[in-house]
């Protein structure tokens, strides 16, 4: 989508004294850098002949949807042995800037047109949530998760607990929160696995960053057409978007996206598929 995933509160951000502007396109916040979206734009493609890998590059420059400094970004696709789609991201600026970039890959694990996933079973390597406010911005609160409806740490159907009464999925209209990864920043590992057990499908998430945000297409429309003319309605597939914390940039005690000039942005997400 752009430089940042997720949202920015306010639409605006400090960074060195200085105050950055961006577009405000979900109610007050920004929503994945806003409008002039990356997705849109023409990459430059590099690959090996006889490897399984292909790279992509873009330059964006200083203003770009509102960021500072001319900024490389490469994105490197690799399927593996391991039936797995490795997604390594690089990025560098000349000035001090947001580096927080994401897959936002909608998943069926029974098929493209099987309808709604709710019946797929889902678990994240998470104790706590960032609890969010009516805009769906993390209020700094860290929230655990035993006992609620957002307790992925078993496999559970993604519908059991959806409809709850609970103040989160009520804000959300269903899942769309960013859970706390167990495992150290920066260190590889597993962070969420779904299963849809009817087809005997599992797919599993590693990442080495330190969120992810689960989210269960609540607003989805059915308005654009997909593979074989197919159309997407609401909860018919679901993202594991790993990722920096939503308005990381505008919280001090969230691990920053912010990235230095001549420091480098290195992470790697990796979507491993399998049957059970």
């Amino acid at each position: 989508f752009g430089r940042n995933a997720n949202r920015i509160g306010g639409a605006a951000f400090t960074l060195n004294d200085k105050k950055y502007e961006l577009t405000a396109n979900d109610g007050p916040n920004n929503l994945h850098s806003g409008m002039d979206f990356y997705r849109n734009r023409i990459w430059a493609a590099e690959y090996e002949t006889g490897v399984n890998q292909v790279s992509f590059t873009l330059e964006s420059p200083d203003g770009d949807q509102g960021y500072p400094g001319n900024a490389s970004i490469r994105v490197t696709y690799t399927l593996t042995d391991e039936n797995e789609v490795k997604i390594h991201y690089e990025g560098t600026c000349d000035q001090d800037t947001i580096f927080n970039m994401t897959n936002h890959a909608y998943f069926n694990l029974a098929g493209h047109e099987s309808g709604p996933a709710l019946s797929q079973m889902v678990y994240i390597d998470s104790d706590a949530i960032t609890a969010v406010d009516k805009v769906l911005i993390p209020t700094g609160e860290i929230r655990k998760v035993m006992g609620t409806p957002m307790d992925f740490s078993d496999f559970k159907p993604i519908g059991r607990d959806i409809e709850a009464d609970y103040d989160q999925l009520k804000l959300g209209g269903g899942y769309d929160h960013n859970w706390i990864l167990n495992h150290e920043s920066g260190v590889f590992s597993l962070a969420a696995a779904a299963i849809d057990e009817e087809s005997g499908r599992k797919m599993e998430v590693y990442t080495d960053l330190p969120g992810v945000q689960f989210y269960t297409g609540n607003f989805l429309d059915g308005q654009v057409p997909g593979k074989g003319g197919v159309k997407y309605a609401r909860r018919q597939g679901y993202c594991f978007e790993t990722q920096y914390y939503p308005n990381a940039v505008n919280m001090p005690g969230f691990a920053s996206p912010i990235v230095k000039k001549g420091g480098k942005y290195d992470t790697t997400t990796s979507y491993k598929f399998m049957t059970v």
